[in-house]
């Protein structure tokens, strides 16, 4: 039985390899479309950045949450789904690469309240100051984290 498991991973090899090849050839023209659509339009792209990014980061922090949920109530319930939720969770570094380009790029973008001049003129937003800033901001996305 083990020796029919070991041929038929083998036999997969290749196979997986050429489809690593297409992944990352898809991936690059992604990136490519991505940089020209942060040149054509960069408040635009950064909106769209930012659900992508709330999207796939909401999927991983899903993971990691029933993955915890698993850990503490034990039991076998959580046995099929443990690998899958761990490989989840292991894109949690990749997503904190992901979130600097909003952080250090697009935070005056995608938010009112990061231009001082309508801050000023806004009391709102004035009264809020203090949450509502950049430094604040970034120090509580990287706890987050």
């Amino acid at each position: 039985m083990n020796e029919q498991i070991i041929e038929q991973s083998a036999a997969l090899g290749p196979r997986l390899s050429s489809l690593q090849r297409v992944a990352f050839f898809v991936g690059l023209v992604g990136v490519v479309v991505a940089l020209l659509g942060f040149m054509s339009d960069p408040e635009q792209f950064f909106r769209s950045y930012l659900l992508g990014y709330v999207y796939w980061v909401g999927l991983s922090l899903g993971c990691l949450a029933v993955l915890m949920l698993n850990h503490v109530a034990g039991g076998r319930w959580g046995f099929a789904t443990r690998r899958l939720l761990e490989a989840g969770t292991r894109t949690l570094p990749f997503m904190f690469l992901l979130l600097l380009p909003i952080l250090f790029v697009g935070l005056h973008h995608l938010y009112e309240w990061s231009h001082t001049e309508v801050v000023a003129a806004d009391p709102i937003l004035t009264a809020k100051k203090g949450y509502l800033n950049e430094t604040a901001f970034i120090t509580r996305s990287l706890i987050y984290f």
